[in-house]
């Protein structure tokens, strides 16, 4: 699903990994003697590296929505076959994570633009080509 909404923004919005490369940010050989094509990378890059951090705080509100769920408080430990085994994805689970990941990102990414903000602009190689819809 992620990809799908990714395609359709033009960008990855949501991060498909933690490498450049994942997520439609590249620097050609020829692109390291252009300062243009560098600064578009290092800024593709810095937006890259801060949603990934968003995602870690996606990732937090999620476990702690889901130990409410099941009755489990924060503030006790739980194993991980505990948790996995009680917090049992079906589709529409999956489908609310989706939708609710998706409102975050878009949210977080407009709520903040200076520190955020992505674009089809900052995903583009130094060619100047844009990931393909």
């Amino acid at each position: 699903m992620v990809v799908k909404f990714d395609t359709f923004q033009g960008f990855c919005l949501i991060p498909l990994g933690r490498h450049s490369l994942m997520n439609g940010i590249a620097l050609s050989g020829k692109g390291i003697h252009d300062e243009k094509a560098i600064f578009k990378f290092v800024e593709g890059c810095n937006s890259l590296f801060k949603r990934i951090d968003l995602l870690s705080d996606w990732k937090k509100l999620v476990v702690a929505k889901n130990l409410k769920r099941i009755g489990h408080t924060q503030d006790l430990d739980i194993d991980l076959f505990s948790y996995l085994r009680n917090v049992r994805p079906d589709f529409w689970s999956q489908f609310s994570a989706f939708d609710g990941i998706r409102k975050f990102f878009l949210n977080q990414c407009k709520a903040t633009p200076d520190e955020n903000s992505v674009s089809p602009e900052t995903a583009v190689d130094d060619s100047g080509q844009k990931p393909q819809k």
